[in-house]
């Protein structure tokens, strides 16, 4: 009788103990869990988790030292930049802070410019190689949501890459009609009904479009967009994006900016158009201008298109004649000498389908930033 309660107490006590440790270690676990919250609510899991990536796009607008692109890209590279790149001017470009992540994970993309050796970072914030701790200070501010340029608007329009690229390839189909000759509000509506564009145009703009003549230039093989922007210019008018991948068509001033008659390309124009760095035999010979053009532009299989809103500016005529002497020279001064008697130069430009072509205007026209 003695053994069995001996035994009977044995197996309670050990029960009893089973039950304690059990109950000792839930609460070790709830115990852990408990650390590890209040450890997560005040301590970040990870830097990257916390500060958003900044990557950084500078566009080069010339420097004294041919070795600058390379230093300033190790610079931001040493301030803490994710991604780097360094490219000439295009034209639409400019600076800004774009958010390409979520307001809940930000991702940034900025755009800054290189002048004279020094990086303007937007919005105005000027630095050289040698202030490594401001370009710094400028990226921690951004990460931390205090620098006031995030919020300025990316690129042309205000649109984000994405959104300029949808805006391209909605223009980049090509004309497929004759334009030389033809009445230019019959060919603005074909191409937009043709391409089946959502293009707003108010009746004063009708009128004025309907009272405007004939089409000068051969537009055919063109990209839509650019024919327009082309047919647009001398009006004083152009198409500008809306919400929804929709038109308009506006009046161009500086405060509301129109879509370019091309894009410049990010390679020389030599490369762009290898054919310009052919040497051709010229005989001394008088000729229209506009004729001349045409003659270069069948030679060289790239259309040649002027400016027909800059020639009217400087009262220059298609038909005012020019000159060649006879020699051997490349392409691109033939066309350098017949275009320099009117005070008239040239710019490789991509379409919107990323062709090249040539278009003539005013060394004022050309200048970066111009009307």
């Amino acid at each position: 009788m003695n053994n069995f309660r001996r035994q009977a107490m044995l197996r309670t006590s050990w029960g009893i103990g089973v039950a304690n440790t059990e109950s000792v270690m839930r609460w070790k676990w709830v115990g852990w869990i408990l650390t590890l919250h209040v450890i997560s609510l005040f301590c970040p899991a990870s830097a990257s988790a916390t500060t958003p990536a900044v990557e950084i796009e500078v566009i080069h607008e010339g420097s004294r030292s041919i070795l600058a692109p390379q230093q300033w890209a190790e610079v931001l590279g040493r301030a803490g930049f994710s991604r780097v790149s360094i490219r000439s001017r295009r034209v639409g470009d400019e600076p800004g802070v774009e958010n390409i992540g979520s307001s809940k994970f930000p991702r940034y993309r900025v755009v800054a410019f290189l002048r004279d050796d020094r990086l303007v970072l937007p919005p105005t914030e000027k630095c050289n190689q040698r202030e490594l701790g401001k370009i710094k200070a400028w990226l921690r501010e951004l990460q931390q949501g205090g620098n006031e340029a995030a919020s300025n608007p990316m690129g042309p329009f205000g649109l984000s890459p994405p959104q300029l690229d949808r805006a391209r390839q909605q223009l980049a189909t090509r004309v497929g009609v004759a334009t030389e000759g033809k009445n230019r509000a019959e060919l603005i509506n074909q191409l937009i009904n043709d391409q089946r564009l959502p293009v707003e145009i108010d009746i004063r703009q009708r009128n004025q479009i309907a009272g405007s003549g004939a089409v000068s230039d051969s537009l055919e093989g063109l990209a839509t967009g650019t024919a327009l922007a082309v047919l647009l210019r001398p009006l004083g008018l152009g198409l500008q994006p809306t919400e929804g991948e929709r038109w308009r068509v506006i009046k161009k001033t500086s405060d509301s900016p129109v879509w370019p008659v091309g894009w410049d390309s990010d390679q020389s124009a030599a490369r762009t158009v290898p054919v310009l760095g052919k040497q051709v035999a010229t005989q001394k010979v008088a000729l229209p201008l506009n004729d001349a053009i045409a003659q270069l532009a069948a030679r060289l299989d790239i259309p040649i298109l002027l400016d027909d809103r800059e020639l009217a500016r400087s009262s220059v005529n298609r038909k005012a004649n020019v000159t060649m002497r006879a020699g051997r020279f490349i392409h691109s001064a033939v066309l350098r000498q017949l275009l320099r008697q009117h005070q008239l130069t040239f710019a490789v430009r991509l379409d919107d389908a990323a062709q090249p072509f040539l278009w003539v205007s005013t060394f004022t026209s050309l200048r970066p930033n111009a009307l």
